[in-house]
């Protein structure tokens, strides 16, 4: 005699979807900065998808500072995320300087 599995409820997949949004989206920031520092030539412009956190960065001070140090932790030699006021972005900060 087989027991036949429980199929999963909505609320488990609300859990689901609430672990994907509060989790995995914000972990993705520092990939995206790491393929944009990498693809880049001399500036990468502001990554629209990820403007609910880059506006936490907006906002304060210590937003600011971790959202930069995420951002750039693991991006290419002489890249840093940025944000220069209008956008924020991956800068080739090399480059920078000679302009």
């Amino acid at each position: 005699m087989m027991i036949e599995g429980k199929k999963p409820s909505l609320a488990f997949w609300a859990t689901i979807v609430l672990i994907v949004v509060l989790v995995a989206y914000p972990l993705s920031f520092g990939p995206w900065c790491w393929i944009a520092s990498r693809t880049a030539s001399h500036k990468r412009g502001d990554p629209s998808l990820y403007r609910p956190i880059t506006m936490f960065g907006e906002l304060t001070t210590a937003g600011s500072t971790m959202i930069e140090w995420y951002g750039s932790v693991l991006a290419a030699e002489g890249w840093e995320l940025c944000y220069d006021g209008d956008i924020w972005g991956m800068f080739d900060v090399d480059f920078a300087g000679m302009l």
